[in-house]
């Protein structure tokens, strides 16, 4: 391995003000194990490196270069959970990669590390080996990002949807319904207002979402409510 690794984990451990003895101690290593491998004296351990990336909230990307990080991809945890949990469940790559929908490559990919899974394909595959997706990417440092991925496509998907009930209301046509009422046994004539439809449109979409999904969005809502609040629109 060349010295690359240890030049980045200087840089980045300067830039955040950590210095080599408070880095040092948190990976749980000496200060002089520290200081060999950011001079590249060393090989860390894969267990080290996962607590450096951790230490200074880096990616592999952050400290390797290309070529480098395809190697040290075979170590992720992610890759080590999968292939366990495949053995586990007594299933061959050519079995788990049909019952999932992808070719045996892609999935050989993912096994030794050199792939990573978008969200959809993470619940896959956390389907077909029964456990949940928490589960597979247990200890791997990249499944904040990948929820962060998650969480994204779904506030753009929501945000599209927004606009689409934005522009029913600014249309301002009403429409007649023809409705019955159980209590009077009677139709009527009841006027969906543009607003009504708008809002339609939400409830329609938002019930395809998990609470969960729906929290986040009324988090999101609130905390710009909150900026509003005390950052008012100068006149």
């Amino acid at each position: 391995m060349s010295n690359h690794i240890g030049k980045n984990i200087v840089a980045i451990r300067k830039q955040k003000n950590i210095s080599q003895k408070e880095l040092a101690k948190t990976i749980g290593i000496t200060a002089q194990g520290l200081l060999k491998i950011e001079k590249g004296l060393v090989d860390p351990k894969t267990e080290t490196l996962e607590k450096i990336m951790q230490a200074l909230d880096v990616s592999a990307n952050d400290l390797y270069t290309e070529e480098e990080t395809s190697n040290f991809h075979i170590q992720l945890p992610f890759a080590r959970n999968l292939k366990r949990l495949r053995n586990e469940e007594k299933l061959t790559l050519d079995e788990l990669a049909l019952k999932i929908g992808i070719s045996v490559s892609q999935l050989s990919g993912l096994e030794d590390g050199s792939q990573r899974p978008s969200p959809q394909l993470l619940e896959k595959l956390a389907y077909s080996l029964s456990v949940s997706s928490d589960e597979l990417m247990e200890n791997d440092l990249i499944t904040k990002s990948i929820q962060d991925v998650e969480m994204e496509q779904f506030l753009q998907h929501s945000q599209a949807v927004m606009q689409s009930a934005i522009e029913m209301k600014n249309q301002g046509e009403h429409i007649n319904v023809e409705q019955y009422n159980p209590e009077t046994n009677k139709y009527y004539n009841k006027i969906i207002t543009s607003d009504e439809q708008a809002k339609n449109i939400l409830l329609k979409e938002f019930n395809h979402f998990s609470f969960n999904n729906l929290l986040e969005l009324y988090n999101y809502y609130s905390a710009k409510q909150i900026m509003r609040k005390y950052n008012p629109p100068t006149k």
